[in-house]
């Protein structure tokens, strides 16, 4: 019985590496490589139970650090903006994917083998370099960032944080991959895409420090919170998502330093933890920041630096230079009308679940 109940155990703990693998794009050319895009798995529902396990992990890691509690409201905020990223995916479908399928179908110049692994890593390389491009443009032009600005308005950072993601951003971020469509199959681009997005879950914490000589190639967690700070030399850097090479290539690397703590969020935050209000509020902003004469909105496709005074040269300016003391305006750890209807919608559809089961 003790051997069955350790056979049974291992082959539990082999199933659970396995499926966490993509989270740290420790997967293998010879187990993720497909040749038509309907093979390829759907690895952002693998590894769903592990986001929430992670999550309750770095709660508990914190509390043995004796470090500042994760907000309930706050991790609600960032559940509730990945439900409606969820439900925007449910309601438009995988329209990045189909089309990368028609450009690829009818552009295509030279087609990589989709089994090598040379191609592989030519995937690899090709969507980390195109989600760096993205992700700056995102900070740097107004019409992206009013969406973008979704992701950076917590004040917390958190492993949670990391699902607050704009509804939007697929309408912008599905054009910049397009030239990978004349030489690489959508099925190495669909999967590599979903690798290098689950990868930077992992990212978003404190709990993790430095790693060594990986922080010269890889984007770490000590990376990413320099980016998600809101402090005048976290301004605008450390854009990758995989590699951090492409900052160090680019000229927008950003060490963190030990000596000034990282204080996290929008430059002007957010004064209500209504995730709805997250998404749309940059965008009421953006529209009466430019004058409806104008035919051609420059305004929307400028630097926003020259809109909200988000570049480091306007980090220095009086409105953003006392950063540390502009209040995050959502203190306490109390629930908005719309977390306490969240929670109900949750504990309905558990309810209907095990009324199911039993039946």
């Amino acid at each position: 019985m003790e051997n069955v109940t350790t056979l049974t155990a291992a082959r539990l703990a082999g199933k659970m590496m396995r499926e966490v693998r993509p989270l740290f794009y420790l997967e293998l050319p010879s187990t993720s490589s497909f040749q038509h895009v309907t093979e390829v798995p759907d690895y952002s529902k693998q590894v769903t139970p592990y986001f929430f396990a992670m999550i309750f992990l770095e709660v508990f890691i914190r509390w043995m650090k004796g470090m500042p509690r994760v907000r309930f409201n706050s991790s609600i905020d960032s559940l509730s903006a990945g439900l409606f990223l969820l439900l925007t995916k449910v309601l438009m479908g995988s329209i990045d994917i189909s089309l990368y399928v028609w450009v690829h179908s009818r552009f295509c110049m030279y087609e990589l083998p989709w089994d090598s692994a040379l191609t592989w890593i030519v995937a690899l390389l090709g969507v980390d370099c195109g989600y760096y491009w993205f992700h700056r443009m995102a900070h740097e032009v107004n019409l992206i960032w009013a969406a973008h600005q979704v992701h950076h308005s917590s004040d917390d950072f958190t492993l949670s944080s990391a699902l607050r993601q704009p509804i939007s951003t697929v309408f912008f971020s599905m054009f910049v991959y397009l030239p990978l469509a004349l030489f690489l199959p959508p099925s190495l681009y669909f999967t590599h895409k979903q690798f290098n997005l689950l990868y930077q879950f992992w990212i978003h914490t404190e709990v993790v420090d430095r790693l060594g000589v990986l922080e010269w190639v890889l984007n770490t967690p000590s990376h990413h919170r320099v980016h998600h700070g809101r402090n005048p030399y976290c301004i605008d850097c450390n854009y990758a998502g995989v590699l951090i090479i492409w900052d160090r290539m680019f000229g927008t690397f950003q060490p963190e330093l030990r000596e000034e703590k990282v204080v996290y969020g929008l430059v002007h935050p957010l004064s209500s933890w209504n995730p709805f209000w997250a998404q749309v509020r940059n965008q009421g902003s953006l529209q009466s920041s430019f004058p409806l004469r104008d035919p051609r909105y420059t305004t929307m496709y400028t630097s926003r630096g020259d809109w909200c005074g988000g570049r480091k040269e306007m980090a220095s300016h009086s409105n953003c230079s006392s950063f540390s003391k502009v209040p995050a305006g959502r203190q306490g750890n109390h629930a908005s009308v719309f977390d306490k209807i969240f929670l109900r919608f949750l504990q309905m559809k558990n309810h209907m679940i095990q009324r199911c089961r039993s039946g």
